[in-house]
């Protein structure tokens, strides 16, 4: 039986890979279609604060560490990370607005294509050229 305040994974643009479509689409980017994004109000400026391992439900159980997090709940769009929930494969998604199967980052080490090694794609030491 699933957790109560869990849910599955969106791999579309209401998710984790729909913030910077969204942000974009509220400046007026007019490549992105603000109905197919993460909601948000039209603005002229943005900045996006990404918090590793800060949640929802964190914010929601331990809000008297961050008040200010706490109060902007009632209003808070709940956005999904997907599988795995690690922060290379996040972090993948949020920066390329793809699910993790399309961009290949699913975990802290991932074959190297063409190659007979593993890379961390935390550290990326000896890494691919990542373009």
């Amino acid at each position: 039986m699933p957790h109560a305040g869990l849910q599955a994974p969106h791999y579309d643009r209401t998710g984790l890979a729909g913030v910077l479509p969204g942000v974009a689409a509220s400046l007026g980017v007019s490549r992105y279609d603000a109905s197919d994004t993460v909601p948000m109000r039209p603005a002229r400026r943005a900045v996006v604060v990404l918090v590793d391992g800060l949640g929802y439900e964190l914010v929601r159980r331990r809000g008297g560490h961050a008040p200010f997090l706490r109060s902007l709940l009632p209003a808070a769009y709940r956005i999904t990370a997907g599988f795995p929930s690690t922060t290379a494969t996040s972090m993948g998604t949020f920066g390329t607005g793809l699910p993790p199967g399309a961009h290949g980052l699913l975990g802290y080490e991932v074959l190297v294509p063409g190659e007979d090694r593993l890379v961390n794609e935390l550290s990326w030491e000896d890494g691919p050229d990542p373009v």
